[in-house]
């Protein structure tokens, strides 16, 4: 479900029964007192791998949905882990549609096109990682210290959770067919 961008920011699941997904810090930060910053988590969504997975999941449902129907339907959501916040340091839910990926994988995918930054012999779905569209997209955890502590955070601690679930809110009758064009506050910006 993730491609990691920041060496030592692996994504994990540490218990048989947890719900999420840790994910670490691709930075160490020094949290002030009353401070708000975004840490960066140190990857971005990866449709090629969820497809994987989901096919797998899936394969031997005959009532599965399509791949597309799948990816309006489920969303990421991202939380903070308890133990951060068990140090004073808050943070509100972030819900991540599943097109908040690098816009060259997105357009790969849905539109079924070739990138010049994808390239390799099998011609596996690769991109470079020096590409501007994995850094815009990068997953982040925006927090606020409420203690009265100045909290240090380092590379590669575990501060978030993602989980992947299921939403009706195609159902509202509300829809878009704008694309997203960028990461986070994209979907704000006027053309």
């Amino acid at each position: 479900m993730f491609k990691v961008i920041k060496k030592g920011c692996e994504p994990e699941v540490k218990t048989e029964l947890s719900v999420g997904i840790d994910l670490k810090s691709a930075v160490d930060v020094t949290l002030y007192v009353g401070a708000t910053i975004r840490i960066p988590l140190g990857v971005v969504l990866d449709l090629n791998t969820l497809k994987k997975e989901w096919y797998i999941a899936t394969d031997q449902n005959p009532d599965r949905p399509s791949w597309k129907q799948f990816l309006k339907s489920h969303f990421v959501q991202l939380a903070p882990r308890s133990s951060i916040r068990a140090n004073g340091i808050i943070s509100g839910q972030g819900y991540i549609e599943l097109d908040f990926v690098p816009l060259c994988l997105l357009d790969l995918e849905l539109n079924n096109t070739s990138c010049k930054s994808f390239s390799n012999e099998k011609n596996v779905n690769i991109c470079c990682e020096n590409c501007s569209n994995f850094r815009q997209n990068e997953l982040m955890l925006i927090v606020h210290n409420f203690s009265n502590n100045q909290i240090e955070i380092e590379q590669g601690q575990s501060i978030a959770q993602a989980v992947l679930l299921e939403h009706k809110s195609y159902l509202s009758g509300y829809k878009s067919t704008t694309k997203r064009t960028g990461g986070i506050g994209s979907s704000d910006e006027k053309s």
